[in-house]
């Protein structure tokens, strides 16, 4: 990539080819693990590969477009997609903290756990 640091496009056409390649490899390989982490991982890939898109768009239209068409085109799509990336926000913090109670759980279930810190363990 850093070949390619004045050319923006072809970054990001790797960047999209790469998502795509992601986004394939997600929905052959990983289908039944965890359903709904599975669909807010693919909304992330897709929302990745629209912000991409839409950077190819308003780069290859910068010289024919004023900035208030594209403003008045490019509105409504960063609304919708900082409202997915907002959710996508709110999913990680709340896997994050779904994950931590769930290792503390499995914790207070060691060895070590009880013998030193639980003082009704009889053991």
């Amino acid at each position: 990539m850093s070949g390619l640091y004045n050319y923006i496009i072809p970054q990001l056409a790797l960047l999209i080819t790469t998502n795509i390649v992601f986004l394939a490899y997600l929905l052959k390989t990983r289908p039944y693990i965890n359903h709904i982490n599975l669909v807010f991982m693919v909304l992330f890939i897709l929302a990745s590969i629209a912000i991409e898109v839409f950077g190819i768009y308003f780069y290859q239209t910068d010289a024919s477009t004023f900035a208030s068409q594209k403003t008045a085109t490019g509105y409504p799509f960063v609304i919708a997609l900082c409202v997915v990336l907002i959710l996508l926000l709110l999913w990680s913090l709340w896997r994050v903290v779904w994950e931590i109670s769930f290792l503390i759980g499995k914790f207070k279930k060691t060895q070590l756990y009880l013998e030193f810190a639980d003082h009704d363990y009889v053991g």
